[in-house]
């Protein structure tokens, strides 16, 4: 007997579909809340709130697919434990901001960075960096979030967290190859994405 055997789960539907617009609504919550800490010069607690943000919507990505596998009787504990791992939430977050191959769209400058952090796994690096602080024995030299994150740290996340939050709606709200029609808020969507837009726009330039 396998003891390491995937255990198979079913889960109601409508838990999962409140999973995921919950979800999305804690992610947005975090960035309105790194956008205030940003306006006040709090920029390396800024930057963790962004990131954990970003971190959110890999979850509610995660959190769609778990639909699929559910409505397949696929979903399994291992999958279910992706949720709470950090690295896995931050690569599957800017999955849906990547451009259609089809319409010849490019990747935006803020998403390729993101990947590329991800891709270096430097993205755990600068998260701990916003919060702690750390010695260097071989060039005696003591690090503090201060010295590690600065102004435009914060304003590129907080700039990438509502990249790509909006590309993450269907996946909140209903998509319309995964989700019955019932299911997808076609209305709160629209109002969801136009809110957004504003308060992403109306965030200060960097200087």
């Amino acid at each position: 007997m396998n003891v390491m055997a995937k255990k198979q789960l079913k889960i109601d539907k409508d838990i999962i579909l409140k999973f995921r617009k919950e979800t999305y609504f804690n992610s947005k919550r975090l960035i309105s809340d790194a956008k205030k800490l940003y306006e006040i010069g709090r920029f390396q607690s800024a930057t963790f709130l962004a990131i954990t943000a970003i971190e959110e919507c890999g979850k509610l990505h995660l959190a769609a697919i778990m639909t699929h596998k559910n409505n397949n009787n696929e979903l399994d504990n291992k999958f279910v434990n992706m949720l709470i791992k950090h690295d896995k939430k931050q690569i599957n977050s800017f999955i849906n901001a990547l451009p259609n191959p089809n319409t010849g769209d490019k990747v935006t400058p803020n998403i390729s960075k993101f990947w590329e952090l991800g891709a270096d796994k430097k993205l755990m690096t600068i998260r701990n960096n916003c919060l702690y602080t750390g010695f260097n024995s071989r060039k005696n030299e003591v690090y503090t979030p201060e010295k590690s994150i600065n102004k435009s740290d914060a304003f590129y996340f907080i700039q990438t967290a509502y990249e790509i939050i909006i590309s993450q709606l269907d996946n909140a709200f209903g998509h319309f190859w995964l989700d019955q029609s019932e299911d997808i808020d076609q209305r709160t969507k629209q109002n969801e994405k136009e809110e957004l837009i504003r308060n992403w726009e109306s965030f200060p330039e960097l200087y």
